[in-house]
């Protein structure tokens, strides 16, 4: 095989293989408006849910990093250790927030968790300050704010633990991580949940955002020839003009 052919063969394929995989996109959402903001009712555990409805291009996920802001303005209004916030889609659940701070013991701090004002934080697995639910550990063992009117921000890997909100501490297996979307199709409802499991503390889901990468759906096969053939053609084309002009 002459360089020219060679030359028109590694085209072919270079146009043919992103067809036949599928290519590999990244697609952002961010929700503002109604029904947010939304407030879970104070130490009840019930749940305040936003739902929206994402047709996306993306068959097949490979990566997916959620935000939100869930603040009170007043000072040590929100209280972090109250929350227990979840993320659903299809057959996915991850748990971002579980009760944050609570480790084992039954002193004050222990049972109740973390008293910082709020979140306005990116989760993504592989996050290099680690586990959110020991993020003042990360932070050098100190309040966000010694005030405790500034929310904590940053990117953190979810807490992922699936034991229930009541009982739950920072041993606890951690299963439940944002890879549970992986391979799934994007397209659908998607469901961020929040719950407030003890009085005393309150704060809004002022909004929230996503962030998928994936694989599109992959070209067809009958395309894909379609594709090939008008690629050899061209190739015919200006092969033949390169000798007619040789000559």
């Amino acid at each position: 095989m002459n360089s020219n052919r060679t030359f028109l063969v590694l085209v072919i394929l270079t146009v043919l293989a992103p067809l036949a995989n599928g290519a590999l996109i990244t697609e952002q959402y961010s929700f503002t408006t109604a029904p947010l903001p939304l407030s879970p009712e104070d130490g009840t555990g019930a749940p305040a849910s936003d739902t929206r409805l994402i047709l996306s291009s993306i068959t097949q996920l490979t990566d997916v990093n959620v935000s939100f802001t869930l603040t009170n303005p007043a000072q040590a209004g929100a209280y972090n250790g109250d929350y227990y916030v979840t993320l659903q889609h299809s057959s996915g659940l991850a748990v971002l927030l579980n009760r944050v701070g609570r480790i084992p013991g039954s002193g004050f701090s222990e049972t109740l968790g973390y008293g910082d004002n709020g979140f306005d934080i990116t989760f993504d697995d592989q996050a290099l300050l680690g586990d959110v639910h020991l993020y003042q550990t990360a932070l050098g063992g100190q309040p966000v704010d010694g005030d405790f009117i500034d929310p904590l921000t940053g990117t953190w890997a979810p807490d992922a633990r699936l034991e229930s909100p009541l009982t739950v501490v920072s041993t606890d297996a951690r299963t439940s991580f944002l890879s549970v979307f992986n391979s799934l199709d994007a397209s659908g409802t998607w469901t961020l949940q929040v719950l407030d499991f003890n009085p005393g503390g309150e704060a809004g889901l002022i909004s929230w955002g996503l962030i998928l990468m994936g694989e599109t759906e992959p070209v067809p096969e009958s395309t894909q020839a379609i594709a090939c053939v008008g690629l050899a053609l061209v190739g015919l084309v200006w092969f033949q003009r390169r000798r007619s002009r040789a000559t």
